[in-house]
């Protein structure tokens, strides 16, 4: 458990927030003061409209996201599922499941290339 001493905080815990509530957030307050109520309003309407861009977008990237992981999981599981099938009878499973670790060790490939270009 932390303890913290008077000293610490001097002006008390008020001190520790960022502030960052839109109604008493002052430099916020200063800037709204220098406008007059149409540019307040459209200030306020260009940043709502942001608000819901960004909003879609990140929808938009989920569902690209999930209808792709479907698409390669698809291709991988009908893959190596044909030959699982077709080396049953061979003796050769061994050859599938190397193929599977193939196609998640691709996957982790690119994904940390991606990490790393970032």
């Amino acid at each position: 458990m932390v303890s913290f001493e008077a000293s610490a905080f001097p002006d008390g815990p008020s001190t520790q927030s960022l502030d960052y509530d839109r109604c008493i957030n002052e430099p916020y307050v200063e800037v709204l003061e220098g406008m007059d109520n149409k540019k307040a309003r459209k200030y306020e309407a260009v940043r709502w409209v942001m608000v819901f861009v960004i909003g879609v977008t990140v929808g938009l990237v989920g569902l690209f996201v999930e209808f792709f992981v479907h698409l390669f999981t698809k291709i991988k599981f009908s893959v190596v599922g044909d030959s699982i099938e077709k080396c049953t009878d061979k003796g050769c499973l061994s050859l599938s499941l190397l193929e599977l670790l193939t196609f998640n060790m691709v996957f982790v490939f690119i994904a940390s290339v991606l990490v790393l270009i970032e």
